[in-house]
């Protein structure tokens, strides 16, 4: 999960994608092409929304789905590598969260394909707009109508040049270089795409926003997003929706100033985006954890990667078979976390899953437990002493001290 986190918002240094698309051709595009005067316009006002200077050129193309599902997949395999992918999705299906149906890598890039409307790429600096993915319909195409406005198009656009505006005055892709920490980036990409969130409902609703509502994209079951695992859904609408209510809470305090010190100071978790008061208290820093090492009896064990869950990652691994309301409990309280996953060989292969998590008290050391502990025995069976074994794998949970859980977990392979 944290490796899929991390890929995607590693992806998102290229591809800040989206998920909120234009409507109109008469605003943005026009008989199938960029409306140069539309997007001159948008860009003057949005620059003045964002207080920042348009300081060089913003070159913008349309490119095909094809094109956009071609670089997905390249990024893929260049930066998570075959053999990650599959022990990753392999934990997932021992965990209950992913289908024995669903390829990790597949439901991925469909989801992303399907969903991307536009996105900054900073290693070129141009903004890229998907054609074919450029239609909301529904009542915002209505309004639009009788606003005589393209304001899915508004939005769109405002929301990809508040990137580049960001890119020119902060330089982006620096700022979302990741930094060996999933929950890290995950964090500095929900400051980014909340920014770019406020700067598109701003531009659309014309003052600032104190309340905003946030909702999915429609469902609709042909759709790859309905059919997508909901721990997957959780990770990727984050830095939209959590994002926005992040950036809004700068903004509340200090306008766009707050906005621009983010750029100097990044949120180093999702915790605090999550709860933005630690953030602007500077008042709960995350514990650096070390990589847990493989249990002995691993044979052979080798690692595969490892990585840092944070309190969004505890939120998707346990929603899923706990609801929404237990997994935050559970989550709540995240201190610290690392974990790592390795191949084992041997008379018994399969993956071994290390997970050590610090919190910030006894209490919700014990909430955490007693909530992954139900996640276990509902995949493994049920025990009294802390540990689980069945057909499906084995399990253990370990107290080192008061504020420390740790989990071992291992899956036979196929």
């Amino acid at each position: 999960m944290a490796l899929v986190r991390s890929r995607i918002f590693q992806l998102s240094v290229l591809l800040f994608a989206c998920f909120l698309p234009s409507c109109s051709r008469n605003g943005l595009l026009r008989d199938g092409s960029l409306n140069e005067k539309f997007v001159r316009d948008v860009a003057a006002r949005t620059a003045e929304v964002r207080g920042l200077p348009l300081r060089g050129p913003l070159p913008i193309e349309l490119v095909e789905a094809g094109e956009l599902r071609g670089e997905l997949i390249a990024s893929i395999e260049r930066d998570v590598g075959a053999e990650t992918l599959a022990a990753e999705e392999a934990l997932y299906r021992g965990l209950g969260l992913l289908p024995a149906d669903l390829s990790l890598h597949d439901v991925l890039v469909d989801l992303l394909t399907e969903q991307t409307a536009g996105y900054y790429d900073t290693e070129q600096r141009v903004m890229r707009l998907v054609d074919g993915n450029t239609s909301l319909g529904g009542m915002l195409d209505v309004l639009g109508t009788v606003l005589q406005r393209d304001i899915g198009g508004e939005f769109l656009l405002a929301h990809e040049l508040a990137h580049a505006l960001s890119d020119q005055n902060f330089d982006l892709r620096a700022y979302m270089q990741p930094v060996g920490n999933s929950d890290a980036d995950a964090a500095r990409s929900a400051f980014v795409e909340g920014e770019a969130m406020l700067v598109g409902l701003y531009y659309v609703i014309g003052k600032p926003l104190r309340k905003v509502a946030w909702a999915a994209h429609a469902e609709h079951e042909e759709t790859g997003w309905n059919a997508a695992p909901p721990f997957l859904k959780r990770q990727l609408l984050f830095a939209y929706g959590e994002g926005l209510r992040f950036v809004m809470a700068l903004y509340n305090r200090a306008g766009t100033a707050a906005l621009n010190r983010a750029y100097v100071r990044p949120p180093r978790s999702t915790e605090q985006i999550l709860h933005p008061e630690k953030y602007l208290n500077e008042s709960d820093e995350p514990v650096v954890v070390a990589v847990p090492p493989p249990l002995p009896e691993w044979q052979g064990a080798r690692a595969v990667t490892d990585d840092t869950y944070g309190e969004l990652g505890v939120l998707a691994l346990l929603e899923q078979d706990l609801g929404f309301e237990q997994a935050r409990i559970a989550a709540e309280g995240w201190g610290g976390d690392r974990y790592g996953l390795y191949a084992v060989a041997g008379e018994a292969p399969g993956i071994g899953f290390a997970w050590d998590t610090v919190w910030d008290d006894e209490h919700h050391a014990r909430e955490f437990a007693d909530r992954i502990s139900r996640l276990l025995a509902g995949r493994f069976g049920e025990s009294a002493d802390g540990s689980w074994s069945g057909e499906r794998g084995r399990a253990s949970l370990m107290r080192a001290d008061s504020r420390s859980v740790g989990i071992r977990l291992f899956l036979p392979g196929p």
